[in-house]
């Protein structure tokens, strides 16, 4: 019995090769230091955002570069993109952020990824607790499949995440770090 692949044979090759060397981008942003950070407001969501003009880190495909993917962030619409992958891998992000309340006080801090349609849909959600008035980080490992079904399309959409504080604060180096697993 014979079977017939519904990709092209370079198409095959490049799959293979993105699952021999995984791609990996770790990407921070330089805009928001301790000399100025961003203001944020308790119960408000912020998007995580780089600029690529000011990054203090952007490695495209981070260590591990192989050919065919030219990148795994849109910095135009601030999304995470994979709509250069043949098939449906699995990706594994960490969005993270610093963190410190304007006072000394314990909270939350609730992560949420979001995919990336006309009608944005949250994917997942995480929270990280912080104590004190000093810069801590906040993060948390998502991890997710590469559908691209139709109205939940991550694969060619992408996804976004938002970070909300029980507290008013500053918030500095705003990361992500994706890679294929």
């Amino acid at each position: 019995m014979a079977y017939q692949l519904n990709i092209t044979g370079d198409e095959l090759k490049k799959a293979v090769n993105l699952r021999v060397t995984p791609p990996t981008q770790d990407i921070v942003n330089g805009n928001y230091t301790d000399a100025a950070p961003l203001a944020v407001t308790a119960g408000t969501e912020y998007r995580l955002t780089f600029d690529d003009t000011n990054l203090a880190r952007n490695f495209t495909n981070g260590f591990n570069t192989n050919t065919g993917i030219t990148t795994m962030y849109d910095f135009t619409e601030d999304v995470a993109i994979y709509s250069d992958f043949v098939d449906t891998p699995t990706i594994v992000a960490l969005p993270n952020l610093y963190f410190k309340p304007t006072a000394a006080n314990a909270g939350e801090c609730i992560i949420r990824m979001y995919v990336n349609e006309t009608s944005p849909i949250q994917h997942d959600q995480a929270t990280v607790s912080y104590q004190g008035a000093i810069y801590d980080k906040m993060g948390d490992l998502f991890s997710y499949y590469l559908g691209d079904e139709v109205g939940y399309q991550i694969k060619s959409k992408g996804i976004y995440f938002t970070f909300e504080f029980s507290h008013d604060g500053d918030v500095k180096d705003m990361g992500l770090f994706h890679y294929l697993t």
